[in-house]
């Protein structure tokens, strides 16, 4: 699991070291999953169940209910994991490698990791990777990506910036602090 502050590059840092522990371990199959992607994803549906209360979160810089995030997480490993099983049916189990999943932007707090304790439909070995970048370069990247981005993100908007900084400090911040005590 990547964490990190808003506009860390833990998506970009999660892609190379898929590519990375591909190259350099015996690796069946690889996941990179996206928390964020996987939220802003619910925001073009607006039929989903949840749209209204992801909408409204995103749009505040606020933390999505983990529930939520937990269920679409385990909803996409799944449909890997079908889809890994209905390619792989013809290989011995002992000439397959292993499995990795990387995920980036969760959890973001210590009830997001408690619920993916409780609710993870798989058994996992989670590692936390945490990357720290000065406010400053954070806050330069942010507002350039949300002046240039081909996609409209309304979590990049200065105000909602600042409120994901906010929000970082005070809930991401402390489960860091407990996964370095660990």
């Amino acid at each position: 699991m990547f964490t990190g502050g808003p506009g860390v590059g833990k998506g970009t840092q999660c892609e190379l070291a898929t590519e990375e522990l591909k190259k350099s371990f015996d690796i069946r199959s690889s996941l990179h999953i996206s928390a964020g992607e996987l939220l802003r994803s619910i925001t073009k549906l607006p039929e989903h169940e949840r749209y209204h209360e992801v909408c409204e979160n995103l749009k505040n810089g606020t933390i999505v209910d983990a529930r939520i995030t937990t269920d679409l997480l385990n909803a996409r490993i799944r449909e890997h994991v079908s889809n890994l099983e209905s390619t792989v049916k013809t290989v011995k189990d002992n000439d397959m490698g292993s499995d990795i999943i990387l995920v980036d932007g969760f959890p973001r707090n210590m009830s997001n990791w408690e619920c993916w304790q409780e609710h993870c439909d798989i058994n996992t070995t989670p590692s936390m990777v945490f990357f720290d970048c000065p406010r400053s370069v954070l806050l330069n990247r942010l507002t350039k990506r949300g002046q240039t981005s081909t996609s409209y993100r309304t979590d990049d908007i200065y105000d909602t910036i600042l409120k994901r900084f906010s929000v970082f400090d005070s809930t991401t911040l402390p489960l860091v602090m407990h996964y370095q005590k660990t």
